[in-house]
């Protein structure tokens, strides 16, 4: 009998451990950096969050700031239920958010704020969400070609790669064998 009930608090111990990441956290939205990230007040700490399955204009790119500004306008100061997908110490974590009983990543999709995550695999009710703010062109996709955020920061990454690896231009570290550069992975000593 002992065995038995051990057995069945280990399973139920298992299942939770297992269903963890989908517990929802909550707080209060402190601040909005972009158009799909929030720092949520949980407990007195600040959690950087990444809304899940979008992925909005980078600032500086056409559109950020409408972006930035739905959500906002959706989720500034407001109550919030986070529930994690991707949270492997990286910052910020990746959540489904929702503030104010609102789903604030379907809600960028809608109003065409937002272009689906193609690195996160989306649900179809999603893809028609964006697919219906294109047709009526709402939001981004009034613009004649909108450009996707991965597009975009492709040409930023390889012109910071160009410059580091520019021995006049790239930074310099110092250890205790003299001062050295890091190009294309190695280093480089000699400033």
């Amino acid at each position: 009998m002992l065995t038995r009930l051990s057995s069945s608090v280990t399973n139920t111990l298992g299942i939770l451990l297992l269903f963890s990441p989908l517990i929802a956290s909550a707080g209060t939205v402190a601040s909005v950096p972009d158009g799909n990230t929030v720092v949520i007040l949980n407990a007195d700490e600040q959690i950087f969050v990444r809304v899940a399955y979008i992925d909005a204009p980078e600032k500086g790119q056409a559109f950020s700031i409408p972006s930035r500004q739905s959500l906002t306008k959706l989720c500034l100061g407001k109550d919030v239920v986070y529930k994690m997908v991707r949270s492997n110490d990286s910052v910020p974590a990746v959540a489904v958010v929702t503030c104010d009983g609102v789903d604030v990543g379907r809600a960028q999709l809608e109003r065409g704020m937002a272009w689906i995550d193609i690195k996160q695999k989306a649900q179809s009710d999603l893809i028609a969400l964006e697919a219906g703010a294109r047709q009526v062109r709402r939001g981004l996709w009034a613009d004649e070609k909108p450009v996707p955020p991965w597009e975009y920061r492709r040409p930023l990454r390889r012109t910071k790669a160009s410059l580091a690896s520019r021995s006049d231009e790239a930074i310099c570290f110092v250890d205790r064998r003299g001062e050295y550069r890091v190009i294309n992975g190695a280093k480089r000593y000699g400033c």
